[in-house]
């Protein structure tokens, strides 16, 4: 017989939990739920300060505490403003999370403020003399795949 036939035949257990479940059976019964009505707070009570959400997080565990989460979402909004798509601003601050982790130095084009243009402009550097990235005003222009590259750049002013 199967598991399905078998809970089918079974008999229900009885809801009344005052009733003992075996003849002959003693136990104690608690007292049911009061209801909500009946509930009333203490007066003068406080309540305890809640747990730390961050203490389980990061550098203690892989989790993203909360000013990461904050970073990250300031981030994803930044790159969309910028004309990014949603799922490549994620991507790109979801790596610059851990870039941060890393403690590493380099920094990504779509965090500076010299970044111009956007999904429908080419991209390009408005200081670009001082970054040396290009050799004159009208090569300004920047590929997708140099924006998103972590480096170092003596032009960098962050957002």
């Amino acid at each position: 017989m199967s598991w399905l036939a078998q809970l089918k035949n079974a008999t229900h257990a009885k809801a009344d939990p005052t009733e003992p479940t075996e003849p002959g059976f003693v136990g104690s019964v608690g007292r049911g739920l009061a209801p909500f009505a009946e509930i009333q707070a203490v007066a003068g009570a406080e309540l305890p300060d809640p747990p730390n959400a961050d203490a389980y997080c990061w550098p203690h565990s892989p989790a993203w505490n909360s000013s990461e989460i904050d970073t990250f979402m300031a981030r994803v909004a930044m790159f969309t403003n910028k004309g990014m798509s949603v799922d490549d601003a994620d991507t790109l601050a979801d790596r610059l999370v851990q870039r941060d982790r890393d403690l590493d130095d380099r920094r990504v084009c779509m965090e500076c403020v010299h970044l111009s243009g956007g999904s429908d402009k080419a991209l390009s550097c408005k200081n670009w003399k001082r970054a040396g990235m290009v050799l004159g005003a009208r090569a300004a222009q920047l590929s997708i795949a140099l924006v998103h590259q972590l480096q170092r750049c003596n032009g960098f002013n962050g957002a």
